[in-house]
């Protein structure tokens, strides 16, 4: 039986000539050997299916997510009783939130297993951010599952046109409906998903990496690629039909945040190019108009409600200040959840949730997790050279899709609503990646991760 060959063995070999898989192939036990090759067999078409999930369906990427998180424990806990292992042993830098956290939870809940149980179930993307980055390392290919979100989000985002006229979803009935430009009425664009909301803040993400790659080749080569311009503004277009003032915004952030880090001068421009587009629209166009005061409008009335809400979780906050209350609704394939109606048309803040569950010391512990994920996602921008075009996107991108969550945090609950999660989630993981392979420099080209 031969010795296998792992992706990431095929990947780092451009940096080293040596044969692989040849070197003490006597050692390898037959039985481990299989066990390796039956877990992972499966792993990179698992991940294929999480970044499909996270385009479609929340049902899809959890369920794809934790077999591929249980199948690459196994791969792993083999490998670590190898006598040549596959995976090389790395810090991420996140290890002392996993230990807050863990910590945290089993002390707020005086020490009570079920109560600690129930809480790390509800924080279940933290084991997914402490497995994914070493899955990435053994079983590379980054490159590709970021073209698969972004053409699968065009793709999607066609079918959300055609949602837009018709109003077909396949999984709720009762759909919003809106006044559209062509004077009948048109549904709210949420693709296969919970909500308008929910669809908006997953492809305005997939539009900043689209921005990111139009904008760097325009920079950096003098290379005006329409194609990915025509992506970006389809996309825009969709998130437009979501009716939704918060996705509004999101998405002009998404060409806004990219421009900023690129060219100041960019920046300048589009800026303004929003501005005046926006008030011609605005003063010129009465369907605009009225749709623009009537989506204004929602957002008043769930401003409204929000503040009543808000004022019975202070009540909370004043009772349970440093530990919190504790409670966390488990929130499992948030789209099959819901009753077939507009409920999911919510506003709360998401870290005024945050500090009424978990308290002062627990709001601590997850600003500090989110202020290392800005810095470090900062430092790979500067880090990652422009050869490494790819990368490049990715990172500028992921930075744009965290800004905008935690902008769309003030007005909507991010932090119980798994999808949003597990994107972010998902992202940090491959940065984390990122920073080990650019940090021991084996990254020769922009494909080999």
């Amino acid at each position: 039986m031969s010795y296998v060959i792992t992706p990431s063995e095929k990947a780092r070999s451009k940096t080293n000539p040596q044969p692989i898989g040849l070197q003490n192939k006597g050692e390898i036990n037959p039985l481990r050997l299989l066990l390796k090759n039956i877990f992972g067999f499966s792993i990179p078409y698992l991940q294929f299916l999480v970044f499909f999930g996270l385009l479609f369906s929340t049902l899809i990427l959890e369920t794809s997510l934790w077999l591929l998180m249980g199948l690459g424990l196994l791969y792993i806990v083999c490998d670590v009783f190898a006598k040549r292992r596959d995976l090389r042993s790395f810090f991420t830098g996140f290890e002392w939130f996993y230990i807050a956290i863990i910590g945290f939870l089993f002390f707020a809940n005086d020490m009570d297993l079920f109560k600690f149980l129930h809480g790390l179930i509800y924080y279940r993307w933290i084991i997914a951010l402490s497995t994914l980055p070493y899955l990435f390392y053994l079983f590379p290919g980054i490159n590709r599952y970021l073209l698969l979100f972004i053409y699968g989000g065009l793709t999607i985002s066609v079918f959300g046109l055609f949602q837009h006229f018709t109003g077909w979803h396949p999984f709720l009935e009762n759909f919003p409906v809106y006044y559209s430009f062509l004077s009948y009425d048109a549904y709210a664009i949420a693709g296969s998903f919970d909500s308008p909301l929910t669809f908006g803040l997953v492809f305005s993400s997939i539009n900043s990496f689209i921005w990111t790659r139009f904008l760097s080749d325009l920079k950096n080569d003098g290379e005006k690629n329409y194609l990915y311009l025509l992506m970006a503004l389809i996309l825009s277009i969709t998130c437009f039909f979501t009716y939704d003032l918060r996705i509004w915004i999101l998405s002009i952030l998404s060409l806004i945040i990219p421009c900023f880090f690129i060219s100041k001068k960019y920046f300048l421009i589009s800026s303004l190019s929003v501005v005046t587009i926006f008030y011609l629209l605005f003063w010129s166009l009465e369907p605009f108009r009225d749709i623009f005061l009537h989506v204004q409008n929602q957002f008043e009335i769930l401003k409204a409600q929000m503040h009543t809400t808000h004022a019975l979780w202070f009540e909370s906050i004043n009772k349970n200040l440093w530990f919190g209350d504790q409670t966390f609704p488990i929130n499992l394939f948030a789209e099959f959840n819901l009753i077939k109606s507009a409920s999911w048309n919510i506003m709360e803040n998401s870290y005024l949730l945050l500090l009424k569950q978990v308290g002062v010391i627990g709001f601590v512990i997850f600003l500090g997790f989110f202020l290392q994920c800005l810095l470090l996602n900062l430092r790979l921008i500067k880090e990652i050279p422009p050869t490494h075009k790819w990368h490049k996107v990715l990172a500028l991108g992921t930075l744009c899709i965290q800004v905008n969550m935690h902008l769309a945090g003030l007005f909507f609950p991010i932090f119980t609503h798994s999808h949003i999660l597990f994107l972010f989630i998902v992202l940090i993981s491959v940065l984390i990646y990122f920073d080990d392979a650019y940090g021991i420099g084996i990254v020769p080209d922009d494909s080999c991760l």
